[in-house]
C-alpha cells in the first residue's frame, strides 16, 4: 500500500534515494525507527557514498525536489546546503560551493561562522590526511 502510493525509488537521483523516499512516505504515513540492528552494510570502494560525481548532482536535485517541505524545517534546508557548498569544496568544483554556503547564511546568518570555521580548519585537515583524496571527483 505505501509504495503503490508513494512509488518507489526515484531513478532520475543519483544519490539521496532513500532520503526521497522517506520523505514522501512521511507525507502520508506515520512510521516509527526500531531501536535493533537489522542490516548489515558492506563498504567498498564503489560506493556512491565515495562518488562526488553522483553526490552532487543526486542531493541537489533531493533538496530542489523537497524545498517547500524543507523551507519549513530551516535548520534541516541548513544542513543540505552547507553539505553541498562541502562537497564542491571536496570535489574540487570549488566554484559551485559560495552559492551553496550563501544560500546557507541567507537562511540562518551565524552559519557564515561555522562555515569560515570548516573552511579555515577542517577543509585542509579532510584534504591532507583523510582518505577523502580517494573519492572519485569530476568536475560539475
Amino acid at each position: 500500500e505505501c509504495f503503490t502510493k508513494v512509488g518507489m525509488f526515484d531513478e532520475e537521483l543519483s544519490s539521496c534515494q532513500d532520503w526521497d523516499m522517506w520523505l514522501r512516505i512521511a507525507k502520508d504515513f506515520e512510521f516509527d525507527f526500531v531501536p535493533d540492528v537489522l542490516t548489515r552494510i558492506f563498504v567498498h570502494g564503489q560506493q556512491i557514498s565515495t562518488n562526488f560525481a553522483a553526490l552532487i548532482p543526486g542531493r541537489t536535485r533531493m533538496v530542489e525536489k523537497h524545498w517547500d517541505e524543507f523551507k519549513e524545517h530551516s535548520e534541516i534546508l541548513v544542513i543540505h546546503l552547507k553539505r553541498l557548498g562541502k562537497l564542491h569544496c571536496l570535489n574540487g568544483t570549488w566554484s559551485q560551493a559560495p552559492q551553496w554556503f550563501a544560500k546557507a547564511v541567507e537562511i540562518r546568518p551565524i552559519e557564515i561562522v561555522k562555515i569560515a570555521a570548516w573552511c579555515l580548519v577542517e577543509l585542509p585537515f579532510l584534504k591532507l590526511f583523510s582518505n577523502s583524496r580517494k573519492f572519485k571527483r569530476h568536475a560539475q
